[in-house]
């Protein structure tokens, strides 16, 4: 399989293509809007609360499936060699990602993510090239041909990459292209990308809900289950998601609504935040401190800064420094 390029978009910028273009939009230029993670929820979907070892764990107490999220990873088998037909091997990579072999469950979850864009773009991407290649561009200036040339590059380049792995991703069912439980057990396994993807929710919604409304029960009962395990992981992304939740920033995504609004805990984890800021963002920490505080009892305060602190010391000193000064989209794709 020719390893896709570092800039490769998801298949979703092939749909936006498609409605650029619809709408008759002269230039488009594909980005993601990167994401901190915010806090880890727990295994009910309430908040964290303080344990007597001051670790934050379920507010039911599960700490048993709580601590299940976060086993090591196991050593299993070789893996087969990158580029195999997702369709031959995907029988024994999932019958080995049940019996608990993390690399089997993270390779399955990266190759299946991979070949439902693949197949996703291979479906759209030709006709939306087409528009692209045969829009009217008399009387563009130089920047709008310029940005217009550039998105069908990046285009043509996704068609290129998805071509080259349509073997891979031949002969796949629906079935097992729902990418929501592959996510869910490689995040349950320890691949801390599936879990930050997981618990962001956008695979899940993605899903197909009508068919399976389960998937978002099992959203419901298991996404704070994992985020308190990736804090535990000292997953910052993490923490960066579970802040802003808990502030209700970007309450339309499914994350928030399952949090519900709280400020205390909210300022527990931008205090977090701030304990691991890299050198560039302690300006941005510092004023987002400063606004989660405001109105909030002092008492609430100090023991939110206590609970920081210990977590701190306990889950991610010597880590690498926190540096996303932004929450939001931290679902990445894992290949690139």
């Amino acid at each position: 399989m020719q390893e896709p390029p570092s800039k490769r978009r998801r298949a979703i910028v092939v749909a936006a293509m498609v409605l650029a273009l619809a709408a008759g939009i002269a230039w488009w230029a594909p980005r993601f809007v990167q994401r901190t993670a915010p806090d880890a929820p727990h295994a009910d979907g309430h908040r964290a609360i303080d344990q007597p070892n001051g670790s934050p764990t379920a507010a039911n107490g599960n700490t048993h499936a709580a601590a299940s999220l976060a086993r090591p990873a196991q050593a299993g088998a070789p893996l087969p060699p990158p580029g195999t037909p997702l369709a031959k091997i995907y029988v024994d990579l999932k019958g080995r990602a049940d019996t608990g072999d993390a690399a089997a469950a993270t390779r399955l979850y990266r190759d299946a993510r991979r070949c439902s864009e693949v197949l996703a773009t291979l479906k759209s991407g030709p006709a939306v090239v087409s528009a692209g290649l045969g829009q009217d561009t008399s009387g563009w200036n130089e920047l709008k041909l310029t940005q217009h040339e550039q998105a069908l590059a990046i285009l043509q380049d996704q068609l290129a990459n998805a071509m080259a792995d349509k073997t891979m991703c031949a002969d796949l069912t629906d079935e097992q292209l729902e990418l929501a439980p592959l996510t869910l057990q490689a995040a349950r396994l320890g691949d801390s990308g599936a879990s930050n993807c997981y618990v962001e929710g956008t695979i899940v919604m993605m899903g197909n809900l009508l068919d399976h409304p389960e998937l978002l029960t099992q959203y419901k009962q298991n996404a704070l289950l994992v985020a308190d395990a990736a804090v535990r992981q000292g997953n910052w992304d993490m923490v960066g998601q579970l802040q802003a939740a808990y502030a209700q920033l970007y309450s339309a995504n499914v994350l928030p609504q399952l949090t519900g609004p709280d400020l205390v805990q909210s300022y527990r984890y931008a205090k977090l935040r701030r304990l691991g800021a890299g050198a560039r963002g302690i300006r941005y920490f510092d004023a987002e401190l400063r606004m989660a505080a405001q109105d909030l009892p002092a008492a609430d305060i100090h023991a939110a800064d206590m609970w920081a602190q210990d977590t701190y010391q306990r889950y991610f000193f010597g880590k690498p420094g926190n540096n996303r000064v932004r929450s939001g989209y931290v679902c990445e794709d894992p290949n690139s």
